[in-house]
């Protein structure tokens, strides 16, 4: 799943009011009395809050932002739209976001924004000329101008340090919601990415909302399948060209064509070995669809990634999610040197780092 995210300025009261209202359910208090001797204001204060009648006062955000572990400055910044997820027509979008995840990319915003403000980042785009219609042309424009040519089988390294010259950052937060990654198409440009999400998922994914940033506009106006369906092919001809994966189906083909386990179970210690950090779920998609029959692919695939899932719990080597908060080391090193010459708080840095 794919989400846009947009902020804006200081949110309205009724703007406010959802947020609180959204918070105070966050925590699980359906009722407005119980929640109203929790924070000791009356309950018909509360309900002006979350109408947007009055402004609520500064102990009440307090008290949620505490209770949520997200900033105060995040929570009452914002606009509309805030989150808008690209997903399939049929989920519902209530159900795929919280306050909580959506106040933390709002925080990330304010980071990213004040690190402007203060002549540290200048945000860039990548240059329109990468994009073409044909998006497998696009992953070899994009291998070639950022020469990519020279790498291990996984790119991980590489385009983070091509995202980092151009003050694209890459995140990964705890997200409660449903997705696997995200992009701010706005500036400042920014990737979070799942830290709930096992690792060697994150570089299709790093590299899927990248092929967001790039499509041609043509592309990002068109249909919702259509957008999505780019951004994985890019992701697919970046992550593994066509001449890797010739070889890997030459070397890896005997275990999917067997269908079985066990061969499975062979196929995913084969990749492991090459590289840990790329998902045996991509490798194994992108090769049948390539060099086999796709409707046949698509019948086995749920049942090798129940068989990844898995093997993923037994393999003590395997990293972990960890759901932990990762932050560019780039962008650490600043925020600690700002805190060193005065020019922020260790209140403030705190805030910058979502760590409060």
């Amino acid at each position: 799943m794919h989400a846009v995210f947009k902020t804006g300025t200081l949110m309205s009261l009724q703007e406010l009011g959802v947020k609180i209202k959204k918070a105070r359910q966050a925590l699980k208090f359906k009722s407005l009395r119980k929640f109203a001797n929790v924070v000791q204001i009356p309950p018909e204060k509360i309900k002006n809050y979350e109408e947007g009648k009055e402004a609520p006062p500064i102990k009440l955000i307090a008290y949620l932002c505490k209770e949520l572990n997200i900033p105060i400055r995040a929570f009452i910044y914002g606009g509309k739209p805030r989150v808008v997820f690209r997903t399939h027509k049929k989920c519902n979008v209530s159900h795929l976001h919280n306050i909580v995840d959506e106040t933390l990319i709002e925080a990330l915003a304010d980071t990213l924004r004040t690190l402007e403000s203060l002549g540290e980042i200048s945000p860039k785009k990548f240059e329109r000329f990468q994009s073409t219609f044909n998006p497998e042309e696009t992953g070899e424009i994009f291998i070639k101008t950022y020469k990519l040519e020279e790498r291990n089988f996984n790119t991980w390294d590489k385009v983070m340090n091509l995202l980092s010259e151009k003050d694209i950052y890459a995140f990964a937060l705890p997200f409660k919601s449903k997705i696997s990654a995200l992009v701010h198409e706005d500036p400042p440009f920014f990737i979070v990415l799942n830290s709930n999400e096992p690792k060697d998922r994150w570089s299709f994914s790093l590299l899927h909302e990248i092929g967001h940033l790039i499509a041609p506009e043509e592309v990002k106006n068109s249909l919702q399948e259509e957008e999505e369906n780019y951004a994985n092919l890019f992701a697919k001809s970046v992550l593994i060209p066509k001449q890797l994966r010739i070889a890997l189906w030459k070397n890896l083909k005997k275990y999917i064509l067997s269908w079985k386990e066990e061969d499975y179970c062979r196929f995913f210690k084969q990749i492991r070995k090459i590289n840990p950090l790329i998902s045996p779920e991509s490798v194994f998609y992108v090769l049948v669809q390539d060099f086999y029959d796709i409707e046949l692919g698509k019948k086995f695939f749920g049942k090798f990634k129940k068989c990844v899932k898995r093997l993923r719990e037994k393999d003590i080597e395997f990293v972990r999610p960890d759901g932990q908060k990762y932050f560019p080391r780039k962008l650490i090193e600043i925020i600690d040197r700002l805190e060193k010459e005065g020019k922020i708080s260790s209140n403030r840095k705190k805030e910058l780092l979502l760590q409060k």
